[in-house]
């Protein structure tokens, strides 16, 4: 019997047999769980047993043009 208030730890690394699995991932957790993808912690990410370099970027590089939309 699980004791009250426990809950399962999430893995510090994610592993992936492919890029398109991983892209997989992010789209369906970037629909589902867009407000939490930015934030703390941060898993590793490992593709075919390497590790793939991820940027935690909360804000997109691009500025906005300043012309109001109508």
């Amino acid at each position: 019997m699980a004791k009250k208030g426990s809950h399962r730890k999430s893995p510090k690394a994610l592993h992936f047999k492919s890029k398109k699995n991983y892209q997989k991932w992010l789209a369906y957790n970037y629909i589902h769980n867009k407000k939490q993808m930015g934030e703390p912690p941060h898993k590793e990410i490992y593709i075919r047993g390497k590790k793939h370099p991820v940027n935690h970027s909360r804000k997109s590089s691009h500025k906005r043009s300043s012309r109001k939309r109508r």
